[in-house]
């Protein structure tokens, strides 16, 4: 009887352990090793040469890669358009950017 206690109460421990290990906040570890200065460098590279918006904004045209088959997301009704959350969201975005919407699956 004691020895299924200890076995439960260790299996209990490392459970425990397991999710606290899991607890943190993803590339913790590695930020704390890094310098400041490597991380304003890096983010500051990311942001320079993303030109995803100015690419939209040249063409005209947002292109949505999308899966039909993924209910409410996106799929075909009765008359075999695609409709869908997915395609909802990103008929208003490119309402708002003043694009045109292109879907693309």
């Amino acid at each position: 009887m004691k020895k299924g206690r200890i076995i439960k109460a260790l299996v209990s421990v490392m459970a425990l352990s397991f999710l606290i290990a899991g607890c943190g906040t993803p590339g913790e570890s590695s930020k704390s090793s890094s310098t400041a200065s490597e991380s304003t460098t890096a983010s500051s590279t990311t942001a320079a040469v993303d030109q995803s918006w100015d690419k939209v904004k040249e063409k005209g045209e947002l292109v949505l890669g999308l899966d039909e088959s993924f209910p409410p997301m996106g799929f075909r009704d009765e008359d075999n358009n695609i409709v869908g959350y997915d395609i909802d969201l990103a008929k208003e975005v490119a309402a708002r950017l003043g694009v045109k919407l292109t879907l693309q699956h």
